[in-house]
C-alpha cells in the first residue's frame, strides 16, 4: 500500500511516497502555508499544492495522505480546505487524508509523545511538545511581526539592522567589514537604495534568505555577526526553557535550516540550556514520518 507524506514549510514543500516503510518516490515543490486568510499566500499555496499533486499522480496512487503544513491549526478552515483539495486531487475519501501542523509530524519524527521538546529554526521559530495524552504545548511561533526570535528572518533582520546603524555611525567604511561585504553581494552593491529595494520589495521568506550573509561574515571572524548568531541560539533556547517550565526538563531536538547556517547558533542554544536538557539532532526527516503516519489512516 502506497502512502504519501507531505512536509510543507516556509521555503519548500517536500513529499514522499512510501510502501511498507520503503521509499518509492519523492520530490520537492514550492512552499505552502496555513495562512489561507491572506489572498496572496492562498493563491501561491494552492498553486504549489496543484503542482505537487500532479507530480504525485505521475509517481503512483497513494491509499492515504498525511500532510504537515506550516502555520496551520488542525481543525481550522484552512485544514479543511487542504483536506478537500488533496482528497479531490488524488481521488481519495476525506477520511484517508489528514492535514496537521507541520510541527506535529516533526515532533513525532523525533520523539514519542511526552519524551522531549522540539525547537524549530527556519524562516520562523517555535518550541513544540506533545504530551502523552496528545495535548500540544507551544512556545513562540507567533510570526515575524510579533516575534520569531532566533529564526532565519530574525538573524537576517538583525544583520541588516546592525549594518545600517554602522553605516550611520561610520559612513561608507562600514561596508568594508565582513558583514557589510557579505550583504553588499546580496544587495547588488553598497548603497541604501539597493538595501531598501531588496528589503521592502521582499516577503519574510526572501528576507530570511539573507541570513547566510550573517553566517558568511561570522566565518570571516566578524564579531557582530558572531554575536547575532549566538544571540539567536539564546532566543531559541528560551523556547525550550519556556516549555520545560510546563513539562519539566526534557531532551531537546533542534530542527530546521537555521541550525545549518553556522555552528554558533547551536552553540548558543547549548550554552543557554541546563545539563538536564541535552541537545541532539533528529534521526529522520519529518516527511518520512508523515508518510508512515499516513499508513494509520
Amino acid at each position: 500500500m502506497l502512502t504519501l507524506g507531505i512536509d510543507a514549510g516556509g521555503t519548500a514543500t517536500r513529499w514522499q511516497l512510501r510502501e511498507e516503510g520503503k521509499l518509492v518516490a519523492e520530490g520537492q515543490g514550492l512552499p505552502m502555508s496555513g495562512h489561507l486568510f491572506n489572498d496572496e499566500v492562498r493563491k501561491r499555496s494552492l498553486a504549489a499544492l496543484d503542482a505537487i499533486l500532479a507530480d504525485v499522480r505521475d509517481a503512483g496512487q497513494p491509499a492515504a495522505v498525511c500532510a504537515g503544513i506550516t502555520g496551520l491549526s488542525q481543525e481550522s478552515e484552512a485544514a479543511q480546505t487542504y483536506i478537500d483539495l488533496i482528497a479531490e486531487g488524488l481521488d481519495l475519501p476525506r477520511d484517508r487524508v489528514r492535514v496537521v501542523d507541520d510541527m506535529w509530524i516533526a515532533y513525532l519524527a523525533a520523539f514519542q509523545p511526552g519524551k522531549g521538546i522540539l525547537v524549530y529554526c527556519g524562516t520562523g521559530s517555535v518550541g513544540y511538545h506533545i504530551a502523552e495524552g496528545g495535548r500540544v504545548e507551544r512556545a513562540g511561533g507567533h510570526g515575524y511581526i510579533i516575534d520569531d526570535g532566533g529564526s532565519a528572518f530574525w538573524i537576517a533582520r538583525m544583520g541588516v539592522h546592525h549594518l545600517m546603524r554602522a553605516v550611520d555611525e561610520r559612513g561608507a567604511s562600514a561596508w568594508n567589514s565582513p558583514l557589510g561585504s557579505a550583504f553588499a553581494k546580496r544587495f547588488g552593491g553598497a548603497r541604501w537604495d539597493l538595501v531598501r529595494s531588496t528589503i521592502y520589495s521582499g516577503d519574510r521568506g526572501s528576507i530570511a534568505g539573507l541570513a547566510p550573509a550573517v553566517a558568511e561574515a561570522a566565518e570571516a571572524g566578524d564579531a557582530v555577526a558572531l554575536k547575532i548568531l549566538g544571540d539567536a541560539g539564546a532566543e531559541l533556547a528560551r523556547l525550550g526553557l519556556v516549555l520545560a517550565n510546563r513539562t519539566g526538563p526534557l531532551p531537546v531536538v533542534l530542527i530546521g535550516g537555521g541550525f545549518k547556517l553556522h555552528p554558533a547558533v547551536t552553540a548558543g542554544v547549548k550554552a543557554a540550556l541546563p545539563p538536564d536538557m541535552p541537545v541532539t539532532v533528529p534521526g529522520r526527516p519529518a516527511v518520512e514520518a508523515a508518510a508512515e503516519l499516513a499508513a494509520a489512516l
